[in-house]
């Protein structure tokens, strides 16, 4: 795990060259958000979590929700249907292997009409077949309002990719576009395309006019298709802490984000102090909150590491920067002073290069016996400790010496004996 891990001296300018792939990366949230059996299974289990809030994609009667499984044409054709607007219901189906009774038949002929989907020479759609990547990423940029004008002919694979990945359609994804998709995947690939600007038109010049809100600023797809507000904030409280109480948190379930009040919705220890991305209709969250790309941070072992890392990354501290041990409000000087069986979160929200926040945590000693009873309740078993290595709790004698964080109101062990 690349945040929670100890950074050594000699890694921090290493790490510096990678940090364009930190800011390019959000943190998963768990599988637990969506409730199948096999979801466990989705590598974009975030971005399933969105489609399934927002009624587009479902699972199986048997519980599952298969994002292993291929996804067909005809299935894609219901989703690209919901994501452009209302449905054509005048609309008629030209392909002679699209029965009159087929469920799929009212969304095949809403994209025909809508340019979204043509068939092939032969006057069929092939309902059942499979969807390859470039194949849904040309629907997608005609449901984002593109003119499909612009993806036919000989090269219109070479056209779609181009600008399916400058839009970020196919961000995540690493396979060829040539590949066929498993609903995971085109669960990640949808996702992307409802972060893009939705276009309304376009102007004399051919550059397209977006739809806008009501501070005339692009509405995105999900925006504007969906009514979803996006906030973008820092973490300042949840179930686990809560920065501006000592020793505090939230009732459970709760998360309060920077200038807002708390939404309804669960987030970990390892969110607070961090920037989110949120979605919400009239409030209330759609899909799982995720960590902002625009944050670099970095993960330390002393006091002395951050010094260090001052000067030699270029980074600055002013008046601004808030100090926070065991997400109790701090200083510099206490935070500097830090030694063993410790660790220290410094972040830059806006990659400015001035440090926002430092986050520490620091572990004392104990028998098991004195901190077993005020455990997190995430602690109770084989579960994450603080800095998200797996521990288990009943591996513990009670004389052990164990090395825990008081945050909250509860104990949170180190990660290992």
């Amino acid at each position: 795990n690349r945040e929670r891990s100890v950074v050594p001296m000699r890694k921090i300018l290493m790490l510096l060259c990678v940090a364009c792939l930190i800011l390019s990366l959000t943190v998963s949230a768990s599988a637990a958000a969506l409730s199948f059996s096999d979801a466990y299974l989705a590598q974009n289990s975030d971005e399933m979590a969105m489609l399934v809030d927002l009624g587009l994609i479902s699972g199986y009667q048997d519980g599952t929700i298969g994002p292993r499984q291929s996804i067909s044409r005809q299935e894609i054709a219901k989703l690209c249907s919901q994501i452009s607007g209302e449905l054509t219901t005048a609309a008629s189906c030209p392909f002679t292997d699209v029965g009159a009774d087929s469920w799929a038949r009212p969304y095949i002929a809403d994209c025909y009409a809508k340019g979204i989907i043509s068939g092939s020479s032969d006057g069929l759609f092939r309902p059942n077949d499979e969807v390859t990547a470039q194949e849904l990423a040309k629907m997608l940029l005609v449901c984002i309002g593109m003119e499909d004008s612009g993806f036919t002919g000989a090269n219109w694979a070479e056209r779609v990719n181009a600008t399916a990945a400058s839009l970020g359609i196919y961000d995540g994804y690493y396979s060829m576009p040539t590949k066929t998709l498993t609903r995971d995947d085109a669960c990640l690939l949808i996702y992307n395309a409802l972060q893009c600007n939705a276009v309304a038109d376009y102007d004399e010049t051919g550059a397209p006019v977006y739809h806008l809100d009501d501070l005339l600023r692009p509405q995105t797809l999900l925006e504007y298709r969906f009514g979803v507000t996006r906030y973008e904030q820092m973490v300042v409280a949840n179930e686990c802490a809560d920065l501006s109480v000592p020793d505090g948190r939230l009732e459970p379930g709760l998360t309060k984000i920077e200038h807002h009040r708390a939404f309804q919705v669960s987030t970990g220890l390892d969110m607070i102090g961090r920037y989110v991305v949120i979605y919400a209709i009239n409030d209330e969250v759609v899909g799982v909150p995720t960590r902002s790309t625009s944050e670099v941070y970095y993960t330390l072992s002393s006091g002395a590491e951050f010094d260090a890392l001052l000067p030699r990354a270029g980074f600055t501290v002013d008046g601004s920067t808030q100090y926070y041990i065991n997400y109790n409000l701090s200083n510099q000087q206490t935070v500097q002073n830090l030694t063993d069986h410790c660790e220290i979160t410094v972040i830059d929200h806006t990659a400015d290069g001035v440090i926002d926040m430092v986050l520490a945590t620091s572990y004392s000693g104990y028998r098991y016996e004195e901190v077993a009873d005020n455990l997190a309740p995430s602690m109770t078993g084989t579960t994450a400790a603080v800095n998200g290595m797996a521990v288990t709790a009943a591996e513990y004698a009670p004389t052990d010496l164990v090395y825990a964080a008081w945050i909250g109101g509860s104990y949170y062990l180190e990660q290992s004996k």
